[in-house]
């Protein structure tokens, strides 16, 4: 049986829960945002795959190549869904490779998991 990429999105939810009163609060809330990234375009990249015979060609950034497809279709939910993973890739830039995570992050990580959900609830309807 193949993973459930959802899943991510669900450890994304404990992770933001459990970071409410923890001494690692950053650290909780910078891997739910990076799984609600992953769990978003894993299931991005699999429904190309699975709709449109996508794979990835060689020497190409998958995450790029990926946000492109969606982003310049002619369809209106697909575009929606580009925009929203390449916003979402952002902000998983951010937690994953910088040192400073400035602002809201418990508001910042609840914006990101809604998004990764908006992506997969978006991708049931296309």
């Amino acid at each position: 049986m193949s993973f459930d990429w959802s899943e991510y999105l669900t450890l994304a939810q404990e992770l933001t829960s459990r970071s409410i009163n923890s001494p690692i609060q950053e650290a909780h809330l910078r891997a739910a945002i990076s799984r609600a990234y992953y769990a978003a375009f894993c299931k991005a990249r699999n429904y190309l795959s699975d709709k449109d015979g996508y794979s990835t060609p060689s020497g190409t950034n998958v995450h790029w190549d990926v946000v492109d497809k969606f982003e310049t279709s002619s369809n209106t939910t697909r575009r929606k869904v580009g925009a929203l993973l390449r916003s979402l890739r952002g902000i998983r830039n951010i937690v994953d490779y910088q040192e400073d995570f400035h602002g809201n992050k418990l508001g910042r990580t609840q914006g990101a998991l809604a998004q990764a959900k908006q992506i997969i609830s978006l991708l049931r309807t296309i």
